[in-house]
């Protein structure tokens, strides 16, 4: 594979232009089990950057679901390396979220009001990994 070549990831079509549209991943990505799970890993640290991103009770929810339920990233981070995160590094920025959004929102399984919880330790906690991880590539769309 040539430095420039991509992996490609899926296709979609654009909703604006009708057009098919397809996700590249970066060469140094080739290793990564799911190149997707990181792909998508971006989109939700790219939107955690923002603190009124969390309030909105849906978008909470399904960072919640992404990091504590669908995928390894709460649970065991070190155990993401090779399947969507490359070093011990992303996976220390990755556990350091998950450690602010247990904090934001307290004990138990009841959801609080997300209005009255300070979201600024989670966005600060993903603008940190955002960073990190952006600096591994990211996908683009052809």
């Amino acid at each position: 594979m040539s430095a420039t070549k991509q992996r490609e990831g899926f296709c979609f079509t654009d909703a604006t232009t009708g057009r098919v549209m397809s996700e590249q991943y970066p060469e140094n990505w080739s290793g990564l089990q799911y190149p997707d799970w990181r792909s998508e890993l971006l989109v939700y640290l790219r939107d955690g950057c923002d603190p009124s991103h969390y309030l909105k009770v849906h978008d909470v929810e399904f960072d919640l679901h992404f990091f504590f339920d669908d995928h390894d990233f709460a649970d065991d981070p070190v155990g993401m390396i090779g399947l969507a995160l490359f070093d011990e590094g992303e996976a220390a920025a990755i556990a350091e979220l998950v450690k602010a959004y247990a904090a934001a929102l307290g004990p138990g399984s009841k959801m609080p009001d997300v209005r009255t919880v300070n979201w600024q330790p989670v966005a600060e906690a993903a603008q940190k990994a955002y960073t990190l991880i952006l600096k591994g590539g990211e996908p683009t769309f052809r």
